[in-house]
């Protein structure tokens, strides 16, 4: 079993060579050249660029981009990525049908192989996120962990490691049908997962662009039929090795359309259960990442305080500069984390992240010390 998630794939290495001399720009739209980063423009070959990492900026991406930016956590942004890179796809996928390329036909294929990566990678994401905020998902996951084998390829990959309880076990399932997507996911919230999809609002359109159009799955017996298609026709693919591709372009118009409700349906409805009505722009999310930092630093000062006393006086002075030093250090880290986005609105928020972050984990020491240490 590998711990390291899968990547969407690049390209088929012998397109450049389909294309001819005009590369990626003999098939992609001025207007979609003009967004990709200049990096890239400037050796604009298909084969040298992977379209599900360097996003052709739409609307939708720049929005997504902003999201991935300033977002409240790093293991959201990990659930991001996943549908950035199905943007980019399906960015590219639309200029060359729009284009009429000759290419399109011929790597059809590789838009159904790369759907199921990203969407396996969501879940990975998410299972883990989930799992690692605690109870009741831990206590729900046990059925989960159960298929884990500790092999010794497993044990290796877990050596040197510093992995969490949720990413261990979100190795676990499959990911390989909608129905075993739909089955963890239903193990873990404890209810039928498309169900609880089906009111789920996109809240950044709701609350930022003001251009609700009601909840994101708009079909639900659309999105599982095309689902259900995309996974069968991926593994056909991969593991059947057909001389004709098993689907045509409107097979991947909608496996596009139901991959997209799917997992921003699913990337909403778990946002809100972890951290509901969470901030999105980003003067709110300084407010509140400020409050929080704060909350933790006063719960660290009451158990400090506690520990403190119960010490024997002798031991007093180096506790004190014990934690003189480590505050030292908790500016130190908050003011190198924010470093990142010096200048702008961004950088209180990084500052006061890394502060609560440092400040639960030096609760968790001393939490830690109080257990197995008789003061």
């Amino acid at each position: 079993m590998h711990l390291a998630a899968p990547r969407v794939p690049d390209f088929p290495a012998a397109l450049p060579q389909r294309l001819g001399g005009g590369g990626v720009k003999s098939v992609l739209p001025s207007g979609v050249m003009a967004g990709l980063d200049p990096a890239i423009h400037s050796s604009a070959k298909l084969g040298q660029i992977n379209p599900s990492r360097d996003i052709f900026m739409s609307a939708q991406s720049e929005r997504l981009a902003s999201l991935l930016k300033t977002h409240r956590s790093k293991r959201r942004r990990d659930r991001l990525r996943p549908i950035s890179q199905i943007i980019s796809l399906r960015t590219a996928f639309e200029s060359l049908e729009e284009n009429k390329s000759l290419v399109l036909r011929e790597i059809l294929g590789y838009f159904p192989i790369s759907l199921v990566t990203a969407l396996e990678v969501f879940f990975r994401h998410t299972v883990a996120e989930l799992i690692d905020a605690g109870s009741p998902y831990v206590e729900r996951s046990e059925a989960i962990a159960k298929s884990i084998k500790f092999d010794l390829e497993m044990i290796r990959a877990l050596a040197g490691r510093n992995l969490s309880l949720g990413e261990v076990i979100a190795q676990a399932p499959a990911f390989q049908s909608l129905g075993s997507v739909c089955g963890t996911m239903d193990q873990l919230t404890g209810s039928k997962f498309l169900t609880l999809l089906l009111p789920v609002r996109n809240r950044w359109e709701v609350e930022v662009f003001k251009s609700d159009d009601g909840p994101v799955i708009k079909d639900i017996d659309f999105v599982t039929r095309n689902l259900t298609r995309l996974y069968e026709v991926r593994h056909i693919l991969v593991h059947e090795m057909p001389r004709e591709t098993p689907c045509d372009l409107d097979d991947i118009r909608g496996f596009f359309e139901a991959t997209d409700q799917f997992i921003t349906a699913a990337y909403w409805f778990v946002s809100e259960l972890l951290e509901p009505n969470a901030p999105l722009l980003q003067q709110p999310m300084n407010a509140a990442a400020s409050r929080a930092a704060q909350a933790k630093d006063e719960e660290l000062a009451r158990l400090c305080a506690d520990i403190r006393q119960s010490l024997p006086e002798h031991r007093h002075p180096s506790f004190d500069t014990a934690n003189a030093a480590w505050k030292t250090f908790r500016i130190a880290e908050a003011e190198f984390q924010g470093s990142e986005y010096e200048g702008g609105t961004a950088a209180p928020f990084a500052k006061a992240r890394s502060f609560e972050d440092s400040t639960k984990r030096r609760i968790a020491f001393w939490k830690e010390f109080i257990e197995d240490i008789d003061v």
